[in-house]
């Protein structure tokens, strides 16, 4: 059984009813089935949807360890460093939002995603998301911006995977995901890469988006780039940044200036 996790940040009691939430949900995505077998015990709210799906929804009156959130409010790209940490460090209370049950990670994701915007919804004083896949903030109308603008049609990536990238020395760039393992694929990875940072960014943007909606089509010893002449080496390689697991490390051999949409070279 697979299961999924976000906490949801509130100045306030953070205080949620059962038959509100129940609301929001059918409100927000009238496209999903309705909750049911709904029970309220010891400040955890419980219910199933259909196909074996549980999700839970628990309050408390604490906040959230600041350990936790100091980094992703200081690098995040979601929210300006400035108004999370001012936001997030005197947040008194937080809800722990998970969906578990036997989908794949990436349904599961989307079920957790339409979760946590209803309880944004209904939660008192919802501030935002801690988004424990990736270790990432967003702000309360940011986060249900994403998920109800974005899907079904379309992934909504920046709430689901940071990407962390940042000068490594001069005119070279460094930076890596982090979220996709919980979407079942390998991190990537790239250290000394001949371009910005927000080139750097764009390019694991697109990868990430690329294996989330064809699967794990690049495997270790690939080649891709944005035309012929650019190569970029796909190796599986342990992690640099420290991420647990194997990961994707792109291999830049030789760079290029043009900027069309890359592909894959086999």
């Amino acid at each position: 059984m697979s299961l999924q996790m976000s906490v949801v940040l509130c100045q306030g009691s953070g205080l949620l009813d059962a038959a509100a939430l129940a609301r929001a949900l059918a409100r927000r995505f009238p496209e999903l089935p309705a909750l049911s077998e709904v029970s309220v015990k010891d400040g955890i709210i419980s219910a199933s949807w259909d196909e074996g799906i549980n999700i839970a929804v628990s309050s408390t009156a604490a906040p959230w360890p600041w350990s936790d959130l100091e980094g992703p409010c200081a690098s995040g790209a979601l929210w300006p460093p400035e108004e999370a940490e001012g936001a997030l460090r005197a947040h008194s209370s937080h809800l722990i939002v998970t969906v578990f049950g036997e989908l794949e990670p990436l349904a599961l994701c989307s079920l957790l995603t339409q979760l946590t915007t209803a309880v944004l919804d209904e939660a008192d004083g919802a501030l935002g998301v801690f988004w424990a896949n990736a270790a990432l903030v967003a702000p309360k109308p940011l986060f249900i911006e994403f998920a109800t603008e974005m899907m079904p049609e379309d992934l909504p990536l920046p709430i689901w995977v940071d990407f962390r990238v940042g000068w490594s020395g001069e005119r070279i760039s460094a930076g890596f995901t982090c979220g996709l393992a919980k979407l079942g694929h390998r991190e990537f990875e790239a250290q000394e890469v001949p371009e910005k940072p927000s080139e750097l960014r764009e390019r694991l943007y697109d990868l990430a988006a690329y294996v989330l909606k064809q699967g794990p089509v690049l495997k270790d010893g690939d080649t891709l780039g944005r035309d012929e002449e650019e190569r970029i080496r796909v190796a599986y390689t342990p992690s640099a940044f420290g991420l647990e697991g194997e990961v994707i490390t792109l291999q830049y051999e030789q760079p290029s200036s043009k900027k069309p949409w890359w592909k894959l070279w086999q």
